[in-house]
């Protein structure tokens, strides 16, 4: 389940005084499958809410969500195969960088030879080797955010998902962190769905970007088209401060 088509998606929010919040309104959007596709956009325009229902873990007002032509609300989690990357990392604290990268395949009773074989086989890309008996609080920023994403690797997701994952990373680390994930992403077939506020980042690792403004998409294309042929003033004004 590779291909993602939003159709005409709404998505509130009611606080406890029951004032409602809507924080995606009219949102359409087709992610190709096996393609990277960039959310960009200010925050409060709707990155966040658009991952979180395309996870399944935030419910909608109404439209559609389709994977592969079939309604998401007739597919068990299981079945749609997403990873789900956020920027706080979400490592278990009591857990070592071996067992964080490998509770996905726990969870889906791998048996334990190809559990130990496929963290071996991340901890060598993400160069984690020597920290695999470590605990996260022992770990800087940046190796953090790369045991987050081993994790979100591990067990061959079909579409995974980031949400700004190197918005709080010291610049050192996040140019390297973009590399290995251009490289892991051009290595395999899964569909990346990448949100971030940041334009450089966004054209340099994207195959088509989706713009969004005011709770919805506002214009999608490659970097070049956007650059060159903005549909909107917002695109043209967005897009211009890139040097």
């Amino acid at each position: 389940m590779s291909k993602i088509e939003i159709v005409k998606l709404q998505k509130s929010y009611t606080n406890r005084k029951k004032n409602t919040t809507v924080a995606l309104y009219d949102c359409s959007l087709t992610v190709n499958d096996g393609e990277f596709l960039v959310l960009l956009g200010e925050s409060g325009c709707g990155k966040t809410s658009l991952l979180r229902v395309i996870a399944g873990v935030e419910s909608y007002d109404f439209g559609n969500v389709l994977f592969d032509g079939v309604d998401g609300s007739e597919l068990d989690q299981r079945d749609k195969d997403i990873s789900y990357v956020s920027q706080n990392y979400a490592l278990f604290p009591h857990k070592t960088v071996y067992e964080n990268i490998a509770m996905p395949l726990f969870t889906n009773k791998y048996p334990r030879n190809e559990i130990r074989k496929r963290v071996s086989e991340l901890a060598e890309q993400f160069g984690l080797q020597m920290l695999l008996t470590r605990l996260p609080a022992d770990l800087s920023g940046g190796q953090q955010q790369r045991v987050a994403i081993a994790r979100a690797l591990a067990k061959h997701p079909s579409i995974c998902l980031f949400d700004e994952p190197l918005s709080a990373l010291d610049s050192i680390y996040h140019d390297g962190i973009l590399s290995l994930l251009q490289r892991l992403h051009a290595q395999t077939n899964v569909t990346f769905v990448y949100a971030t506020h940041n334009l450089r980042e966004a054209v340099r690792i994207a195959d088509r970007i989706a713009v969004m403004h005011d709770r919805k998409v506002e214009q999608i294309g490659t970097p070049n088209e956007l650059l060159l042929n903005p549909q909107t003033e917002f695109v043209r004004d967005f897009m211009s401060q890139i040097d």
